[in-house]
């Protein structure tokens, strides 16, 4: 699924709506209900040093690998200092693509869109996993900046040696400034997806 924000009272995306729609790539994967109506308590706020260099876990060979397909989520939390949640739209579509070394993981984040984003991190030997990773980008002005950082913790679901899919939950923090429009925002979801193959 996509998930784009709009500018307010417009349905014009423009270069905002590119924007955001790369910053919360990381998002769109994981959320399968609209972010108009958020819930829950205030997500945390992630940094850098939060999503970054995790150290391998317990897990062994490379079973885990594959392509798995989005199939559900919800979001359990929304959070705006800057700008508000209802500016946040959702679409269909995405997948990720996992490759396990051991007890590393890699995990490319493939949205409906064409954009893309690497997590890595550890996959134990129980199946459980977290990863993380980092978007930063100017590229499309000196009047947009963009960072996002985020985190899933999950478990792989295994039946007879094979993985058939994962459920996780997800942080993300974002922070867009673009011609009229900034947005400093937490989100907290889950994700659900399916075991497509190798």
């Amino acid at each position: 699924m996509t998930f784009h924000g709009t500018r307010q009272g417009t349905n014009d995306r423009g270069n905002f709506g590119r924007a955001t729609s790369l910053s919360v790539a990381l998002l769109s994967l994981a959320l399968a209900a609209g972010l108009s109506q958020a819930c829950g308590g205030d997500p945390p706020t992630l940094t850098s040093s939060d999503v970054t260099n995790i150290p391998a876990g317990t897990g062994s060979g490379t079973a885990l690998s594959g392509s798995y397909l989005v199939t559900g989520g919800s979001l359990t939390g929304c959070h705006c200092r800057t700008g508000s949640c209802s500016q946040f739209r959702s679409g269909a579509g995405g997948r990720y693509v996992v490759d396990q070394q051991g007890g590393a993981l890699i995990v490319l984040l493939q949205g409906s869109d064409g954009e893309s984003t690497q997590l890595s991190g550890s996959v134990n030997a129980d199946q459980s996993f977290k990863v993380g990773g980092t978007v930063m980008n100017d590229d499309q002005g000196p009047l947009l900046i963009q960072r996002a950082f985020q985190l899933v913790t999950g478990v792989f679901e295994v039946k007879n040696g094979q993985p058939t899919g994962f459920h996780a939950g997800i942080d993300l923090t974002i922070n867009l400034q673009a011609p009229g429009a900034v947005y400093d925002c937490d989100f907290a979801g889950t994700t659900d997806a399916m075991f497509t193959g190798p």
